[in-house]
């Protein structure tokens, strides 16, 4: 990848919305605390939520040394990192080292790990996060999978009043916003992902109030409107980097097989009873 097409990619995610509000959030500034990408399968949402955490957080760096201009930025930053942007990263740069890569949580292993760390802030043995980032973990299925799943669903479920205790900002991608425990949902910054044929937009829309003169009443009525709007472009330069890509993928093959198992299992209790868990299907004989 040349210098030039990396300089070019480094300085669109600078700009990003949400690059800005992570930046400025780790800044100390009162904005929110908690952003949740929503959209289907294969949008590019937990490749829009990593670049913009990574973006966020070298404008962050920008920022400690009164560098707040985009150009200056990106300059700064590529003569004192070695950053890799893009699709052929096969493993972490120094940013995700220091900041994203034990802070991203994508597997039932990195459950436990992530509730040793909550732990241990709440011992005071180590700092709270400077980014969190969930990816498709923390949704209302993991009610339903039970042991530490069922448990992490129901921590955040009862303690997302904690979320600045525990992180200054929390990035999670989710499928849809229903999935979300409600309680962390009225917290979240929802934003929606949507794809074309040349780039995926993220749009973040605030629900307004408005009133429709109605037979001769003032009828009140909801609509969303939008605030703002990213893009990332269908570009090599912006997809994920393959070693995070690799730790997703096999998140998704492990919950798969814990799907499987819980099928297995409740097929043998069926039949230890005596009947057929697929009986509802009716007889294909006839």
């Amino acid at each position: 990848m040349g210098i030039v097409d990396e300089r070019t990619a480094l300085k669109h995610l600078l700009e990003l919305h949400l690059t800005n509000h992570v930046a400025f959030r780790l800044a100390g500034a009162f904005v929110n605390t908690a952003y949740a990408v929503a959209g289907p399968m294969g949008v590019g949402k937990s490749t829009y939520a990593y670049y913009t955490a990574k973006a966020g957080y070298l404008k962050y760096l920008c920022y400690s040394h009164q560098l707040t201009k985009t150009d200056e930025c990106a300059e700064h930053v590529l003569r004192k990192y070695d950053i890799c942007i893009g699709g052929d990263c096969e493993e972490p740069d120094e940013i995700d080292e220091k900041l994203l890569k034990d802070s991203i949580f994508v597997g039932d292993e990195d459950i436990a790990r992530l509730n040793d760390e909550i732990e241990a802030i709440a011992l005071g043995k180590r700092e709270r996060f400077k980014m969190l980032y969930l990816d498709d973990i923390l949704v209302m299925g993991l009610y339903h999978m039970g042991g530490v799943y069922k448990q992490l669903y129901l921590w955040f479920t009862r303690n997302t009043q904690f979320i600045r205790t525990i992180s200054k900002v929390l990035l999670l991608t989710t499928q849809s916003v229903d999935l979300i425990p409600r309680p962390l949902r009225k917290a979240l910054m929802i934003i929606k992902a949507g794809a074309n044929y040349t780039a995926t937009n993220f749009t973040f829309n605030s629900v307004k109030v408005a009133r429709l003169w109605y037979k001769g009443k003032l009828i009140p009525y909801r609509y969303y409107d939008t605030v703002w709007r990213d893009e990332l472009p269908r570009s090599k330069l912006f997809k994920m980097p393959v070693w995070l890509e690799e730790k997703i993928e096999e998140r998704k093959k492990k919950t798969i097989l814990i799907y499987a198992q819980m099928l297995k299992e409740a097929i043998k209790r069926e039949k230890e009873r005596g009947t057929s868990p697929f009986a509802f299907l009716g007889d294909d004989e006839n």
